[in-house]
């Protein structure tokens, strides 16, 4: 059976019940959208009221979403301290370190679309990559005793 919703003044389908739910969960969809299962001259009703997803906890437009923000805590095991960094941050840094590293590379193998065939693009993108790698690995010591030597937890809490 296929499903049609209409969201944001468009109508999308045919689905399978399990692309709806995931409009859902993804926030694409909510309560108040309309969905039917025959396009022809079905009856279109909300996203609440369809029994298939009674168990699905649909969002209403007037729900607050709650942002959740991981961070690592870091105990170090040579001299026991506690640190904190976020992990949304070491994901980012990371991202950066290796598109500095392709972009190094893309230069030194003739040029990239940004810089083109500059020795000194590609000597940038050397002294960025090492900024980025230098920031993680600052993040990656404890702070009190420089050491890599520590266990390490993801908690997670309310933004």
């Amino acid at each position: 059976m296929g499903y049609w919703i209409y969201v944001n003044d468009k109508t999308q389908g045919p689905l399978t019940l399990k692309e709806v739910k995931e409009k859902i969960l993804s926030g694409e969809a909510i309560a108040g959208d309309l969905v039917t299962t025959n396009l022809e001259n079905g009856r279109w009703v909300p996203l609440s009221g369809l029994p298939e997803l009674q168990a699905l906890e649909v969002p209403s437009r007037f729900a607050t979403k709650v942002a959740i923000a991981e961070e690592f805590r870091r105990s170090c095991n040579s001299c026991g301290k506690v640190w904190h960094s976020l992990v949304s941050r070491e994901v980012e840094i990371e991202k950066k370190e290796l598109k500095e590293g392709l972009m190094q590379g893309a230069t030194g193998l003739g040029g990239c679309a940004t810089c083109g065939l500059s020795l000194g693009a590609a000597a940038q993108h050397s002294r960025n990559k090492e900024l980025y790698h230098s920031e993680i690995e600052r993040l990656r010591s404890c702070p009190q005793c420089g050491s890599k030597n520590y266990e390490e937890q993801i908690i997670q809490f309310q933004q």
